[in-house]
């Protein structure tokens, strides 16, 4: 596999979606912006008659519910166990309340009183580990980089407009507040953004990330979070931009007013500009920048401040991605596997091995990461 013919007849026809490997062999997935992932398959799962939830059942739109009222237990081992059978069926709210049940019944028992004492060492069953705590992850830099992609292929460059939205200087407080809202302040702020797409006739499609001021925490200390995002500005190159810097600036600020309950100037904290560069080289740069800046807070005490995700994009932007992953698998996977070194030498793409070291210094490799380099393999590729 060394010409570009060869590639691209591995690559098309895209095979039908929903078939998956058997067993662990090797499966490769292309994404639109023209990285690769090869690892094994997952093993199918088969059922091994555990079902921890027999008894309840499931309404058409996929509810749970219970077809009578469950008697009233106050035994805490038993609720303890319930408990445990609804997370794993993934009931968590439900875990939670009887949880609580459960420590307030444990803590009960034995003084000869049924009501509820407010001793509950429920709060510490039900543990969950808090999300954002690694930055964004490898898949999510994947998927932004496939959106900018699919963004840029369907609307040119030149129509595709990169806004950036800061925090003007707030007091602390106010620094924790738009913390502890920025996913709330996120979504807002993008459903007016496609409101204003679609009176001017744009695509309301878009994809962001989150990214955290590191220079910002370094020098002061504080959290400040700002939004980078990718969406349609105009029809075509000679046509005029249709949304216009005041009113990102209008949107931004009154969102902001409202949560901290008093006016703030946003003047020099927004700005939408035409992209210089490929868009997914764009994003992929701020992407890779605040990383360390996670670390520096998690170990100043400041976890709670972090966003619990750094990116999103439309519901059509990520189906569309989807529906524009590769998949090959078998033996036309193998072959792709032995020829990465010849293909790297080439200059034709890059690669690394994903290796995996046990405690007595084994090493194995689970898989490979990668993208292709040549522009006119990728002009191959995506025709």
């Amino acid at each position: 596999m060394n010409t570009l013919s060869e590639i691209k007849s591995l690559f098309h026809p895209k095979p039908a979606q929903g078939l998956r490997p058997n067993g662990s062999e090797y499966i490769c997935k292309r994404w639109p912006d023209h990285s690769f992932t090869i690892g094994k398959s997952q093993p199918v799962k088969h059922d091994k008659g555990n079902h921890p939830l027999d008894g309840i059942s499931k309404d058409g739109f996929g509810t749970a519910y219970t077809p009578r009222e469950p008697e009233v237990d106050l035994n805490g081992e038993r609720l303890f166990e319930l408990a445990q059978k609804f997370e794993a069926a993934g009931l968590e709210n439900e875990a939670y309340l009887v949880g609580q049940a459960a420590g307030n019944a444990i803590a009960n028992e034995g003084d000869g009183l049924n009501e509820t004492m407010g001793l509950s060492v429920a709060t510490n069953y039900h543990k969950r580990t808090r999300k954002g705590l690694k930055g964004i992850t490898p898949q999510g830099k994947r998927m932004v980089r496939s959106c900018a992609a699919i963004l840029e292929d369907k609307y040119g460059r030149e129509c595709i407009t990169f806004g950036t939205a800061t925090l003007p200087p707030l007091l602390a407080e106010e620094i924790v507040m738009v913390c502890n809202s920025w996913s709330d302040l996120t979504r807002k702020f993008f459903q007016e953004l496609r409101r204003l797409l679609q009176r001017r006739g744009l695509s309301t499609d878009f994809v962001y990330v989150t990214e955290i001021q590191e220079k910002r925490f370094d020098r002061w200390g504080q959290v400040y979070p700002h939004l980078h995002w990718l969406m349609q500005g105009r029809l075509s190159r000679r046509s005029h931009w249709l949304i216009k810097p005041e009113e990102i600036k209008e949107i931004w600020e009154r969102l902001l007013t409202n949560l901290l309950a008093r006016p703030i100037d946003c003047s020099a904290a927004t700005r939408i500009e035409e992209p210089r560069k490929s868009l997914r080289a764009e994003m992929g740069k701020y992407m890779s920048k605040g990383g360390s800046a996670v670390k520096k807070i998690i170990e100043a005490g400041k976890a709670d401040l972090l966003p619990s995700t750094y990116w999103s994009a439309s519901l059509d932007l990520r189906r569309e991605v989807k529906e524009a992953i590769v998949i090959i698998s078998g033996d036309a996977c193998l072959e792709f596997i032995d020829s990465l070194e010849s293909l790297q030498r080439q200059g034709i793409l890059k690669y690394r091995k994903i290796m995996h070291q046990f405690e007595d210094g084994f090493e194995i490799c689970l898989g490979f990461v990668g993208f292709f380099l040549d522009r006119a393999l990728q002009k191959v590729l995506t025709a």
